[in-house]
């Protein structure tokens, strides 16, 4: 039998070292024979002839997927010609190859062989005619194409250096060097710089990642080394550890290695140490938000941070009338009350700072820009206090790159995600949760005495969302969300019932949007508006039920505006309206001005429903003047209008500083401040709606003094005078008249509550604040803050002066961190304060008709608790990879065990007492960024 012969041409190419590909051809246009199918003795002989000739239709075989096969190596160099072996292939009715030779050869030994040694593996479509398979030859060519030239590979680059100090040439060790990768901003934005070796903020003109590429410390030569970086442009950033931060700006081309020389100041910043003042001579503190990760005793919260500083009062946790779900949410500042103070989130007031279960701030660290404390004569920016201001900023995200962190915990886990949308876009994503339940469940089992119906919780989420609208315009969204509370109730009777036992929860959601454009000249106009939607609940058994309804619009605008070298404004507006829905039935609470008082009747209870708006209209302008180089003036107004209690006030406030020799400023702040009463004051279920506001004046006066390069030392003397300050009068009501009744009736009828603006307060004092940065060899930095006060209250004219019942006469707070190779750091925090003033129990008399005692009081805050002190320690420890780094940190509070009697519990007959401190507690966590 005749074999049909087919060339089929086919293409084989090397698209890797060593290996050989075969690829089929989809369509065959080349028939290099005729395909017969008759037999052999059909071919001459047969004599039988056809009316019409027959035509065959033929299909030539197709080739299955490709076959790979090692290639000796040498035998193709790269650069040389293709190469192409031709085998005559016999492929069955099956497709298969079943004999294979050289029809056609390469010249090289090797590859013929290779060819032939493939061949077995191909496998076909068979070939048809008329539509069944028949067995075939074809000329089969195999091509080889030599390796293709490796990709040059690019040496990368190496900058070593040494850091040194300026002048003396001492090797600086333990200080970070970091590499961040610039580029450079379009010639419109770039900005001239002065000369000056290392002086020069070189990064002014380019745009950074927002983490470096690399990062190490010097060892104790002061040397550093970055190997293996790619080319490009970097912007080397030094310092730490008692020297000021310096940018250098290195170009890296291929393989380059450069030896570089950094020099440093000394001068003791705000990066070297735990606090960083904002502006000289005001009376500001800013912590960032890596100081609030790390700052022992704080537990990586910006309120317990904030909470470390000179002048803030320690406070026990206690359920009480607070502003917001019985809850302070800011702590006592100089003396202040907590709800003199106010607090910030993001830019805008905020009713919720402090989570009701726990004390942890609803804005996390690792979403937090910086913490802002103003503990008196805050700039017009702020209005509607008479104490301090607190403020949360939410950062922005990184432009750079996709990251973010996971942090779990024992109680509570927290993670984020961030980066770049596009170029011009960026997105962070934050959410935290505790588990309690878990732990709760180890120690309330399911038939305990009390049904914990929900668990103590707490969860806050956080979203920003920019966009650079133009090169000087920036969108930006937000929105800050948390939920917490704790629901118990008593285990059901056998009726099936459960009893109310307690109750507590916020919620707040807040949504923003910002719009801010700069100019080219410094102006800048922000406009930012925000809807708040915020409720709190409170409750304790069958007798106490307080609900607050909320939804609060802001509309804020503000604008610096440079008009000339020596002249800038600085302004803004804000609109606040508060839609409530309140439903209380409360008792008359201790206040703070009335002290604990003894109550057994329920019609002492004020309960009720009210539905109220409440508008807010504020407007400020400062000039900021310069006269001379070394002077700053910066007068201001500030205009608020209340419409809740039908005032319109002006606020003037004046700030000074001026430098009297480098190392010496001078400064003096003050002005007038005016405040709404409280929610629970103001309303008229358990207020008096006919209230005014609260005033104030501030004076502070400071120096800092910067001897050398090793201290700074800030010393500020404060006053301040409030007048018109909310406090009540309650009759007094004998042991006799309680039992009988006589005297509450008129109580009831009252219908201000009690509640007057004849208070006057004052407070002043003095604060020492030196931060320190010895020994920079081994990274040793801290602070140590001391605060000398009087806080004092009168109620009423024919009164004599009390102490405040938060007044802290002295408070000292000494923090130590080290920092050592590796970057590992272990810091200290101890912090001594005086006892807070207390109401004695002089006796107590049994009443029958409760089966309980009741207690008598002797003279308003006429003792004082024990001091108060606490030792905190936090071990932390970095490690740092290519694409992440991971923080582990071990912390301990209340290390010793003090017992300071804060939180006292009465004997059942009042004659004894008992006093609690929290147990020492022992934190083990760690972070992963990426």
């Amino acid at each position: 039998m005749l074999k049909p012969r087919l060339l089929v041409p086919l293409l084989l190419s090397r698209a890797a070292p060593r290996c050989l590909c075969v690829a089929a051809l989809l369509l065959v246009t080349t028939l290099a024979a005729p395909l017969v199918a008759a037999e052999s003795e059909a071919r001459a002989g047969d004599t039988t002839e056809s009316s019409q000739p027959a035509t065959a239709r033929i299909s030539p075989p197709l080739l299955r997927g490709s076959v790979t096969a090692p290639i000796p190596p040498g035998l193709l160099a790269p650069g040389e010609p293709a190469v192409e072996t031709i085998l005559s292939l016999v492929i069955d009715e099956e497709g298969q190859v079943i004999d294979q030779q050289v029809s056609v050869s390469s010249g090289i030994p090797e590859i013929d062989d290779l060819a032939l040694a493939t061949a077995p593996y191909l496998s076909f479509v068979p070939a048809s005619l008329d539509g069944e398979p028949v067995l075939v030859t074809l000329d089969f060519p195999f091509r080889f194409l030599p390796e293709r030239p490796a990709e040059p590979e690019v040496p990368p680059a190496e900058l070593r250096g040494r850091v040194e100090a300026l002048g003396s040439k001492e090797p600086l060790g333990l200080v970070t060097v970091a590499a961040f990768t610039a580029e450079e901003k379009p010639e419109a934005d770039r900005v001239k710089l002065r000369g000056g070796e290392g002086q020069r903020d070189v990064s002014v003109n380019y745009v950074l990642s927002d983490e470096p590429l690399m990062s190490v410390e010097t060892d104790a030569e002061g040397q550093f080394l970055f190997a293996d970086l790619p080319l490009g442009t970097y912007v080397v950033i030094v310092g730490s550890g008692g020297y000021r931060k310096v940018s250098w700006l290195e170009v890296l081309d291929a393989g380059q290695k450069r030896d570089v020389v950094y020099r440093l100041v000394p001068a003791l910043g705000a990066e070297t140490v735990v606090i960083a003042r904002r502006n000289p001579g005001v009376p500001e503190r800013v912590l960032t938000r890596d100081e609030v990760f790390k700052l022992p005793g704080a537990a990586n919260d910006p309120i317990a941070a904030v909470k470390s500083l000179p002048g803030v009062s320690y406070a026990p946790r206690q359920d009480s009338s607070a502003e917001v779900g019985g809850v302070d949410q800011v702590p006592v500042v100089r003396g202040a009350a907590s709800e003199d103070s106010v607090g910030y989130l993001d830019g805008l007031p905020s009713p919720i700072l402090i989570h009701s279960v726990g004390t942890e701030a609803v804005l996390p660290d690792y979403a937090v820009d910086e913490a802002l404390l103003a503990p008196a004569a805050a700039s017009a920016r702020y209005g509607d206090l008479i104490g301090a201001v607190i403020g949360l900023g939410l950062r922005s995200p990184r432009k750079d790159r996709i990251g973010g962190f996971v942090q779990p915990g024992f109680s509570m886990a927290a993670g984020a995600i961030e980066g770049p949308i596009t170029k011009k876009s960026r997105f962070y994503i934050g959410f935290r949760r505790s588990y309690y339940e878990a732990i709760f469940a180890l120690f309330f089992p399911r038939d305990a005495v009390v049904d914990f119906a929900t668990v103590p919780f707490l969860q806050d989420q956080q979203v920003v969302l920019e966009t650079d609208l133009r090169d000087w315009l920036q969108f930006r969204f937000s929105y800050i969300g948390t939920i917490d509370g704790i629901n118990i109730l008593s285990r059901e009777d056998e009726d099936g019932r459960q009893d109310q036992v307690f109750s507590r929860n916020t919620v707040l959601n807040r949504f923003q949007l910002e719009l801010e454009a700069r100019g080219p000249n410094g102006a800048m106009n922000l406009i930012k508006p925000a809807v708040t939607f915020w409720n709190t609940r409170f409750e304790i058994g069958d007798n106490i039920d307080e609900r607050d309804r909320h939804t609060t619009f802001h509309l804020l605008e503000l604008y610096e505006l440079p008009v000339l070298k020596w002249l800038t404004l600085q302004g803004g507006a804000m609109l606040e309206v508060d839609y409530s829905n309140r439903v209380a039935r409360i008792p008359q609470f201790g206040r703070e001005d009335t002290g604990p008082s003894t109550q057994i009747e329920e019609e002492q209870f004020n309960q009720g429903q009210e539905k109220i708006i409440r508008v807010w209209h504020s407007g400020w302008l400062s000039a900021e003047l310069r006269p001379h180089k070394s002077v700053r003036l910066t007068p201001a107004v500030r205009l608020d209008g209340f419409a809740a209690v039908n005032e319109f006030v002006v606020q003037p406030r004046l700030r000074l500083a001026g430098d009297l020799a480098p190392w010496l400023t001078l400064s003096a702040s003050g002005g007038r401040y005016h405040q709404l009463p409280s929610l629970q004051e103001l309303n008229a279920i358990s207020g008096n709606p006919d209230l005014e506001t609260e005033r104030a004046w501030h004076v502070n006066v400071g120096v800092d003094l910067r001897p050398g390069p090793w201290l700074d030392v800030n010393v500020q003397g404060y006053a301040k005078f409030l007048d018109n300050l909310v406090v009540q009068d309650l009759p007094d009501v004998a042991f006799s008249d309680l039992v009988s009744g006589v005297g509450l009736d008129d109580a009831e009828d009252d219908e201000t509550n009690g509640l007057s603006n004849s208070g006057l307060g004052r407070i002043y004092g003095a604060e020492v604040l030196l931060r320190y940065g010895f020994f920079a060899g081994i990274g040793f930095k801290g602070w140590l803050g001391y605060s000398l006060s009087w806080s004092e209250r009168r109620d009423f004219e024919d009164e004599d002066w009390r102490w405040f019942a938060s007044d802290r006469r002295h408070q000292l707070t000494v923090l130590l961190q080290l920092s050592f190779p590796g970057e590992v750091s272990l810091g200290g925090r101890w912090q001594l304060q005086t006892g807070r003033p207390s109401t004695p129990v002089d006796k107590s008399i049994f009443f029958a008709d409760t089966g309980s005692y009741l207690p008598i009081y002797g003279d308003l805050y006429s003792e004082r608790t024990l001091p108060y002190h606490q030792l905190d320690l936090r071990l932390d420890k970095r490690v740092r990879k290519k694409t992440y780094t991971m923080d582990f940190f071990i912390e301990a509070t209340n290390v010793y065990y003090a017992k300071t009697n804060d939180l006292n519990v009465p004997s059942y007959d009042y004659r004894e007492s008992a006093g609690f401190a929290l147990i020492p507690q022992v934190d083990f966590g760690f972070r992963l960024e990426f």
